[in-house]
């Protein structure tokens, strides 16, 4: 499976890290926000294309999913874009904050999120380890 990755900030690059350790998936290209992270992300993953605009990473055919990994305010606005062009997403999804109805992934209230039903939920255990709690086909 061919990733992109949305943010590369300190969990971004955690997140890079563990996809490419898993057997048959890979990085292909990285959507940063800053040229610092764009650098960093160039140097880490030399075969990875990196973008400053997430939505040109959106556009690449050949990235067959997208782990979102930015601050949560942004989260619908680029799992949504994601979903419509076509991308499986995984994110986190903290618990900690309340969302206003219909803008939480995966809330009964959210229609943007049901159409594709092509949607996983990630977290953080105790441990610290990331992995798939739901996800949603």
């Amino acid at each position: 499976m061919r990733f992109g990755l949305i943010g590369y900030g300190a969990w971004g690059r955690h997140h890079a890290a563990a996809i490419e350790k898993v057997p048959g998936a890979s990085v292909v290209a990285i959507a940063c926000r800053t040229e610092a992270s764009a650098a960093d992300a160039r140097r880490d993953f030399p075969r990875a294309v990196v973008y400053l605009d997430y939505r040109q990473l959106l556009e690449r055919a050949d990235v067959d999913a997208v782990d979102v990994v930015v601050p949560n305010d942004l989260h619908v606005e680029i799992g949504v874009a994601a979903l419509e062009h076509g991308k499986d997403v995984l994110l986190e999804v903290t618990e900690r904050r309340p969302s206003s109805p219909g803008t939480r992934p995966g809330s009964e209230s959210s229609s943007a999120w049901r159409p594709s039903a092509r949607f996983a939920r990630g977290a953080r255990s105790r441990s610290g380890e990331h992995g798939i709690l739901q996800a949603h086909h």
